[in-house]
């Protein structure tokens, strides 16, 4: 009788070649799988540094109260300090009650009865009056001491 061989033997080599040639597919893949998020990290941070929350509020902030200071002289000599304006960068917000990177201008002035009237600069610039429709405040064009140029 004759030794035969067993057929199961080649299947099995054959399986653990496929298992091996898998293995070092995964192990190339989760190389190459770290090597990207190693990139997004990066992207990630430059993408949080040039955006709304990253250098631009950087550089506001720190330059803020220079910008105040020579935005308040100018306005205090044109008004005879009876205004002043305030730059905000964090504004609270109406909805989520939560603290939100944007631009805020308030503008202040000592009202004629001696109280305080404050006012957003978008609700200042946002009205809707034509000339003369409160008789209060100045005109497109006018200067404090008289009509416009162009009404000479």
């Amino acid at each position: 009788m004759e030794a035969q061989a067993n057929p199961f033997v080649a299947k099995r080599l054959e399986v653990q070649k496929a298992i091996e040639g898998v293995r070092t597919a995964i192990l190339e893949l989760e190389g190459r799988l770290n090597g990207l998020n190693e990139r997004r990290r990066m992207l990630d941070f430059w993408a949080d540094a040039f955006g709304p929350k990253g250098l631009k509020n950087y550089i506001l902030d720190t330059r803020l109260q220079e910008m105040t200071d020579a935005v308040n002289q100018w306005v205090k000599l044109l008004t005879g300090g009876t205004f002043w304006v305030r730059f905000e960068t964090q504004v609270m917000g109406r909805s989520t009650g939560r603290l939100a990177n944007k631009l805020n201008i308030r503008c202040s002035s000592t009202a004629r009865t001696g109280g305080l009237v404050e006012a957003q600069l978008q609700e200042l610039v946002g009205r809707s009056e034509g000339p003369g429709e409160h008789g209060g405040g100045l005109r497109a064009g006018a200067t404090a001491g008289g009509p416009s140029p162009a009404a000479v």
